[in-house]
């Protein structure tokens, strides 16, 4: 291949084979210098040597610049050797001055070449004024971290006639961007002609940190048309924090509080730890008899401040002595300065004491009357928990558990009383005991932590078997009760032997100071032992106003049979109509509550006890923090027992309080003088105040929790104003009922407005306890004196019992009561009347002209009941949720099938599981809300007409399986505890007897029970004690819907009926025996009260048409 061939394939042109020589040049270039440079080398080339020697000829001359005042004027000759070429260099010599001036110019010129030709003959050297050329960064500097910005100057100096610019930055050092100061770059400016200072801003951040100066860099680059001479200046930050201070905050304490809670409280923040040591050191009060000596290093840590809590242990004595104090010393500070000793105040606390007492199985009332005694006055409330629990008797059946809280005012002293039921068994037993634990002792000193109560047994003097009440002696009170008045209609019972004595048998009756009783004595026989013997029971006429009230019957036996004797008859009560003049007054919920500045206030109801002969006046008064209305009530003979209402409302005023309580108090006037001048309890009204600096919100309107949920509830605290130091706010409750976290909450100026939440969980047990109220308390610490010791409102916590369940299951506002309420299948609407406000609510959740089933129950566990239904053509579950208003829809039965909905709890989870019992198979088919896994249990006659309810029969919080067989009135039960199985004959069998499980008695286990629609008999198996009790509530043979709930909030269901052709409801509470009537819904109308089951899914109450 030929070579210029291959060079074209490399993409290069081949050159030609014989090249001519070039002809040599000489040039010379341009250079620009400073003033200051000395001596400049201007470069002149030689290309294309010859092979012989050349040379040119050089001349420095002026231009703008001038010789001998500006640089030194020349001449002379460049040479190259024979074959030689390249640069050579002419040496020019420059004279710096020190006069500010603009660029000057020389010239350097060639002539006279040999050997070459000259192809650039003139070049020129600039020269830069050396004193125009520095352009320099402010020497390190300081600023105070306070000042806001940090000014930095860059200073260009000398002369020039072009534009001059700086680019600058900074970067860190010991300070640190975004914390210290703010990041900052850009560039500076000086047009052609201008010199001076420029500045720019670099930002500072003043923190409250106190710690070491710290510095930053500012560096200058990407300059142009000058140099630098200092590049990089240094900036220091000085500190303006003052070190932290830490402080004691003054203490109180009472001897029996336990512990004394001393807050020791850091001003100020560091970037370093603190530290220091707290000791506890005597004073009046001595280490070791008064208090525990105590030492504990407290420690902060970076960037942290307020307060920490030390905690010195309180010892209590049983001596009566003066106040004494104690110091706290804070030594041993690292990055903080420690104040002065704070003092904590030890106070004499008041004693608390109880003494063991003995009590007979059939003693009149029935109750162990427990006295706590409180000796001393306390400047604060005092207040102590007690609890039953098991020694040698049994709860239940030896008696009934009982907890609750006394409290004692401030300045107030002297005895408080709870009872304890004692149950009068008819078993042989030896003397048992029961324990009475106290606990939660606030302000004060307990002088014994428990105490021992016997019960005396009353049915013979050994161990050994006796004979059981209902084989004994028959009890027979006319139409279920005993109802005396006084002055007026008497009562009678009946007395009988169950058995035929061996001899005879004498049955005394005792009584109290309220009756009297005819005959006081009976006698058995062999012959008249089965002949029912009445007693006469007559009301003492007394002059006393007490209301409705009650006396007990008791009965001792005597006989030679030692079957009989001494064996136990049934004590009961008797309920009292007075004749007397009294005023009852009944709070609404048992208390009264109200808040400043809320558009609704609080009631309670006033009614005359007798008849009044002349009008009676009743004045409210209420002092400055209350108003009333009306102001003034007037009673007649007409309307004395009808309840009048007096409404309370808090006045809105600007003083910072916190929950405070005002007295209500009452004159009344009357020409009948046996009502005038009558002096009525005190009302205790509880205001919440609005005017605090501390504001508390609650979710939604109120607090709730559950027994059983791990929800709970929460609220929220925050400040209103920025402290000036830092504010702990500790959160306290005496309740047992409930638990609170955090313990305490910490505000500071940055986050004061920022709410914190404190969430509230109900603590289990296993006691029917109804609803009940816990009270969370706050306290204020902080050496800002505004908040200091400041009034803060508690938070009133609703706590619903998972016990009760068996008694209450609709309830729509969460109160622990049931509500009144239908559903409207015409329309598919729920009307109910709220048992917490007395208002109305109507929802719409059905299928207007349908036959959905409500199905009402807790399905989302929040201690609210759902509105909830059952669409039996679909097998649908349509469910609204309390907790959120939302709604779903579940299938969970056959479509168009007859399953049957049977709500209720099975997993024990507090939320209500769906459940079908499908009467073809006999089957139920549960959804437990814990894992939504279908279980499938057979329980019930294939293909027969069993009735299923579902209820807590053992009392283990979960619904057992039960169905009820009308066609031979048996139940039969299987214990989800144990899966034992029971079947109990309890009804009339192929009768149309309603099944209506609910606990009666109060013991958490649903009670076997049957409405009668004939003779309007209600039926009870009481679980407690196995006695059978028969009430006549209702028209016997009319339509009445039975409808029994916890209406009173006892814990017990209360007998109650929903008369159809009226829609009237009649409920007999459980806890007074008072008989309530409402109209509530449209009479003759296809309402469906909602506590009613459909026994058949038809769409009807129990499957009536």
């Amino acid at each position: 291949m030929p070579a210029a061939a291959l060079l074209a394939t490399f993409g290069l042109n081949a050159m030609p084979a014989v090249r001519a020589a070039e002809s040599p040049t000489i040039a010379i270039a341009d250079v620009t210098a400073l003033e200051s440079g000395g001596i400049i080398l201007m470069p002149v080339t030689l290309t294309n040597s010859s092979g012989a020697s050349a040379s040119v000829t050089y001349t420095v001359t002026a231009g703008t610049a001038t010789a001998g005042a500006d640089f030194t004027a020349g001449a002379g000759t460049v040479q190259w050797q024979a074959g030689e070429s390249g640069t050579k260099y002419i040496l020019v010599q420059l004279l710096a001055d020190s006069t500010a001036e603009p660029e000057e110019v020389l010239y350097v010129s060639l002539a006279d070449a040999t050997n070459a030709t000259i192809s650039r003959s003139r070049a020129a050297l600039n020269i830069t004024d050396s004193s125009s050329t520095t352009v320099g960064a402010l020497a390190a500097g300081s600023v105070s971290e306070g000042a806001g910005t940090a000014t930095v100057s860059v200073t260009w100096t000398g002369y020039s006639t072009a534009t001059v610019t700086a680019t600058y930055t900074t970067a860190d050092g010991s300070a640190l961007a975004g914390s210290d100061y703010t990041a900052t770059s850009g560039t500076l400016t000086w047009s052609g002609g201008e010199t001076g200072t420029k500045t720019f801003a670099v930002p500072i951040i003043d923190d409250t940190d106190d710690e070491p100066d710290q510095q930053f860099t500012v560096s200058l680059s990407s300059v142009v048309s000058s140099v630098v001479t200092r590049s990089t200046a240094a900036m220091t930050i000085v500190d303006n924090d003052v070190t932290p201070t830490l402080a004691v905050a003054a203490a109180s304490v009472l001897e029996g509080a336990g512990n004394a809670t001393i807050s020791v409280i850091m001003t100020g923040t560091s970037t370093a730890t603190v530290t220091v040591v707290a000791t506890a050191t005597s004073g009046t009060a001595l280490a070791g008899s008064d208090f525990t000596a105590t030492s504990s290093t407290l420690t902060w840590s970076a960037g942290q401040s307020g307060a920490k809590i030390f905690t010195v242990p309180i010892l209590s004595d049983l001596i009566s002595e003066a106040a004494e104090t104690f110091s706290i010393v804070l030594s041993a500070a690292s990055n903080a300065t420690a104040g002065s000793a704070g003092t904590v105040t030890v106070t004499d606390a008041p004693l608390l004491s109880i003494s063991a007492t003995s009590i007979a199985e059939n003693y009149n009332t029935g109750y162990a009357e427990m006295s706590v005694t409180l000796t001393g006055n306390s400047t604060q409330t005092v207040s102590v928990a007690y609890a039953t629990s098991d020694g040698t008797a049994t709860v239940v059946q030896d008696y009934r558990r009982r907890t609750g809280t006394l409290t004692w005012g401030v300045g107030e002293s002297g005895a408080k009383t709870f009872n304890i039921l004692v149950v009068d068994d008819t078993v042989r037993e030896d003397n048992e005991t029961v324990y009475v634990t106290f606990s939660n002792v606030l302000n004060a000193v307990m002088v014994t932590d428990s105490v021992t109560l016997t019960i005396v047994d009353n049915d013979g003097q050994s161990a050994s078997p006796g004979v059981a009440v209902a084989d004994a002696v028959i009890v027979t009170e006319t139409s279920g009760t005993t109802v005396v008045t006084e002055g007026g209609a008497t009562d009678v019972y009946y007395l009988q032997l169950a058995q035929q004595p061996t001899s005879s048998v004498s049955i005394a009756i005792g009584t109290s100071a309220q009756l009297s009783v005819s005959p006081t004595q009976v006698w058995f026989n062999s012959v008249n032992f089965s002949t029912p013997v009445s007693i006469t029971v007559t009301a003492v006429d007394d002059a006393v106003g007490e209301g409705l009230h009650t006396a007990r019957i008791t009965h001792t036996i005597t006989s030679a049979d030692t079957r009989y004797n001494n064996a136990g008859v049934r004590a009961f009560t008797i309920s009292i109509n007075d004749n007397d003049a009294g005023i009852s007054i009944v709070q609404s919920g048992g208390s009264t509550a109200v808040t400043e500045g809320a558009s609704t206030g609080d009631t309670y109801a006033v009614s005359l006890v007798a008849a009044p002969t002349q009008t009676v006046q009743l004045a409210v008064n209420v002092g400055s923090q209350l108003t009333a209305s009306p102001a003034s009530l007037t009673f007649t003979s007409s309307n004395y027992a009808t309840p009048q209402i007096v409404t309370l409302t808090a006045v809105d005023d600007a003083l910072v309080e916190g929950t405070h309580t005002a007295a209500v108090t009452h004159t009344v006037t009357s020409s009948d003088s046996s009502f005038n001048g009558l002096v009525l309890p005190t009302l205790d009204v509880v205001i919440t105040d609005n005017d605090s600096r501390v504001v508390i919100a609650q979710s939604g309107s109120d607090t709730r929790v559950k027994e059983g949920l791990p929800a709970g509830d929460s609220y929220t605290v925050r400040l209103t104003t920025a402290p000036t130091s830092t504010v702990v706010i500790n959160i306290a409750t005496l309740s047992s009922d409930i638990s609170v976290s955090p313990a305490s909450l910490l505000f500071t100026a940055a986050n004061y407005a920022s709410a914190q939440t404190v969430t509230v969980k109900a603590v289990s047990d296993m006691l029917v306890e109804g609803q009940e109220l816990a009270t969370i308390t706050h306290s204020v610490a902080s050496a800002d004196s505004t908040y200091a010791g400041a009034a803060v409102n508690n938070v009133v916590v609703f706590v619903m019992d998972r016990e009760g369940a068996a008694a209450t299951k609709i309830d729509f506002d969460g109160d622990g009561l049931s509500d009144i309420g239908v559903y409207r299948p015409t329309t598919g609407q729920w009307i109910v009347q709220l048992s917490g406000s007395g208002n109305g609510d109507v929802v719409v959740w059905g299928l207007a002209g349908s036959t959905d089933v409500p199905v009402p129950g807790d399905y989302d566990g929040d201690g609210v009941t759902d509105r909830a239904v059952f669409r039996n053509a679909f097998g649908q579950w349509f469910i609204k949720q309390s907790s959120d208003g939302t709604g779903y829809v579940v299938t969970w039965g056959v479509a168009g099938g007859k399953d049957i909905p049977a709500p209720a709890d099975f997993d024990g989870d507090g939320k209500t599981d769906l459940v079908v019992y499908r009467p073809s198979t006999g089957q139920w088919f549960v959804k437990p809300s814990t894992t939504g896994v279908a279980i499938v249990f057979g329980w019930g006659l294939a293909g027969g007409n069993d009735i299923p309810v579902p209820a807590d029969f053992d009392g283990d919080g979960r619904a057992d399986y039960g169905i009820y067989r009308p066609s031979t009135s048996q139940w039969y039960l299987r214990l989800s505890s144990s899966g034992a199985t029971s079947v109990t004959l309890w009804g009339t069998a192929g009768s149309a007897d309603i099944p209506l499980p609910r606990d009666y008695d109060g013991d958490a286990v649903a009670d076997i029970a049957v409405f009668m629609p004939a003779s309007a008999q209600w039926v009870v198996r009481r679980s407690s004690d196995m006695r059978a009790d028969s009430i006549t509530w209702g028209v016997a043979g009319g339509n009445d819907l039975p409808v029994p709930e916890d209406y009173d909030g006892d814990g017990k269901a209360d007998l109650a009926v929903y008369q159809v052709n009226t829609a009237r409801w009649f409920v007999r509470r459980s806890s007074d025996t008072r008989p309530d009537v409402l109209v509530w819904g449209i009479a003759n109308s296809t309402d469906y009260p909602v506590q009613a089951p459909d026994f058949n899914a038809d769409g009807t109450a129990y499957g009536r048409p």
